[in-house]
């Protein structure tokens, strides 16, 4: 009579999955969490991209950032000796006339 036995399980998970069959039922994973102990490999891939995402994704954070940073930098810098080599020009042109 239990709705987790073999032969009821198809019926049992028909009732979420209307779609769901044999194969469907037999899936290895269900409703359970990956553990270390029945399924090593999936935690390892779980875990895996667990730090490969936030990695990847503060990386490139970081990358952005400093490019934001350096551009904004260099615009700054160039404003800069733009002004300065115009007060230069009307320095010198003052003198010769």
């Amino acid at each position: 009579n239990s709705s987790v036995m073999s032969a009821n399980l198809v019926k049992t998970c028909q009732q979420c999955h209307p779609d769901a069959n044999e194969n469907f039922a037999a899936s290895w994973m269900g409703h359970y969490q990956p553990d270390w102990h029945r399924y090593p490999i999936v935690t390892a891939v779980q875990w895996f991209y667990y730090l490969v995402i936030p990695v990847t994704l503060s990386f490139f954070a970081i990358f952005v950032g400093t490019d934001i940073f350096r551009t904004i930098k260099n615009k700054h810098s160039r404003k800069k000796k733009s002004e300065g080599e115009a007060d230069a020009e009307s320095e010198g042109g003052e003198d010769h006339a």
